[in-house]
């Protein structure tokens, strides 16, 4: 499964394909991180699939009003 840190940056970082919550979260701290949340690539999917919606929704209201 492969991992990702949101960093107190507002960065996302991909910490690559790891076994477990832990091996991931070491990998954050060896990278010199600190994450405010870890997410694994299925999280990663809702969320860009909920942004996309969201976009795509936004575009149509804008036009609505536009017209």
């Amino acid at each position: 499964m492969i991992y990702f840190a949101l960093n107190h940056d507002g960065l996302a970082y991909n910490l690559g394909d790891h076994g477990d919550w832990e091996a991931a979260d070491d990998t954050a701290i060896s990278m010199k991180l600190e994450p405010s949340y870890l997410f694994d690539e299925n999280e990663a999917r809702s969320f860009a699939e909920f942004i996309l919606q969201e976009i795509e929704q936004t575009k149509k209201a804008i036009e609505k009003v536009s017209t």
